[in-house]
């Protein structure tokens, strides 16, 4: 009988340094400072890997409308509503406590079913709010140190932000809560317009209290998006 047990007990540690040797193959043996090399990213493997991979910055737009619809799904890609909880609605970009600081302006200029002016998105029931008529674009990039990407446009997106409703809740630690959350909507903005054909450009360069005056708002203007079908000189 012990002699039945030793031989267990042998071919148990046999087993289990046979498995620790297979496990430690299994991992790269590295020192501080040397590289790992990663795998290869298969991106066209799924459609999201794609769009990430063909985005990219694009300043000159065909001079032709927008889809109305087209244009909704952007907007909702920000700050819609995603699912309408009990407790409150879950967001296309996360908000930190749910404080949802974000408003997201369109300045209109040839969007299908839609006269030019600056337009806020109203994400409870997906409709827009007209503050100031009129094709704006002009006077937007002239505030946005002339950056003609914006005039050439058909729209563009501006996210602003309240701050407040962060900093309250979390001190000063909130404004960069709050970039964060502008920074989701725009990467989200940027591949849902990937994904409809459009592209554009993240523009930060611009006068904000001059923004706010175009806008009609009283948000802290953080991003402006010229979006639009590319130019014919644009190519990968």
């Amino acid at each position: 009988m012990r002699a039945e047990l030793i031989e267990k007990k042998g071919i148990l540690v046999i087993s289990f340094c046979i498995i620790m040797l297979v496990m430690a193959g299994a991992f790269q043996s590295v020192s501080a400072g040397e590289d790992v090399e990663l795998p290869e990213v298969e991106f066209r493997d799924s459609e999201l890997g794609e769009l990430i991979f063909y985005r990219s910055s694009v300043r000159q737009f065909e001079d032709r409308e927008v889809e109305l619809e087209k244009v909704a799904e952007i907007l909702w890609s920000t700050i819609g509503i995603t699912v309408d909880g009990v407790t409150g609605p879950t967001r296309a970009a996360p908000s930190a406590g749910a404080t949802d600081p974000l408003s997201i302006y369109l300045v209109a200029g040839q969007v299908g079913g839609l006269e030019p002016g600056v337009y806020r998105y109203l994400s409870e029931d997906e409709s827009l709010e007209i503050v100031a008529e009129g094709d704006r674009s002009q006077e937007l990039a002239a505030v946005a140190l002339n950056q003609q990407a914006i005039e050439a446009a058909p729209f563009s997106i501006v996210i602003a932000a309240d701050y407040q409703r962060t900093t309250g809740r979390y001190g000063e630690r909130g404004r960069r809560y709050v970039e964060i959350e502008a920074g989701a909507a725009a990467q989200n903005a940027n591949l849902m317009a990937e994904n409809l054909g459009l592209k554009g450009v993240w523009i930060g360069a611009f006068q904000d209290s001059q923004v706010q005056e175009v806008l009609g708002g009283i948000e802290e203007p953080l991003i402006i998006m010229p979006l639009g079908y590319p130019g014919n000189n644009f190519s990968l």
